[in-house]
């Protein structure tokens, strides 16, 4: 055996710890990013669900109430289908795909329209995911 082949033997026993350490550092990198796009995977779906039903329920809300004030001609219930009509178009507008230009203005302005449909027909404005009724 010569001299070279020994040199590389004692080498690879002193550099082993270093390549165990890279190796078990790629295979951590490589499980992390796994974990995370599956957890943020999970994440925006939940949020889509939770948005999908509070704009929903805004639609359902409106529809339901158009139908009692459509046949008034107040000026209190013109204001009021007006408002309504804004809500309507704001929810058919809204995008239902994947996207991040005004997608939180245009909830917000859908939250803003709902909460002054709300103070015009007097009732509490709160939304929540874990209530069924009013």
């Amino acid at each position: 055996m010569d001299q070279s082949d020994i040199n590389d033997v004692f080498e690879d026993i002193a550099l082993s710890e270093n390549k165990f350490t890279d190796e078990g550092f790629s295979e951590g990198v490589e499980e992390g990013l796994k974990k995370s796009y599956s957890d943020g995977d999970q994440l925006g779906r939940d949020r889509g669900k939770q948005i999908g039903s509070e704009i929903g329920f805004y639609k359902g809300f409106a529809a339901e109430f158009k139908s009692q004030v459509i046949e008034k001609s107040d000026k209190k219930s013109e204001k009021i289908l007006s408002v309504i009509r804004k809500i309507e178009l704001l929810t058919t507008e809204f995008p239902d795909y994947n996207c991040k230009e005004g997608f939180e203005e245009k909830l917000e302005e859908l939250r803003a329209k709902f909460k002054l449909l709300c103070s015009l027909l007097k009732i509490n404005s709160e939304f929540n995911l874990n209530k069924t009724s009013w």
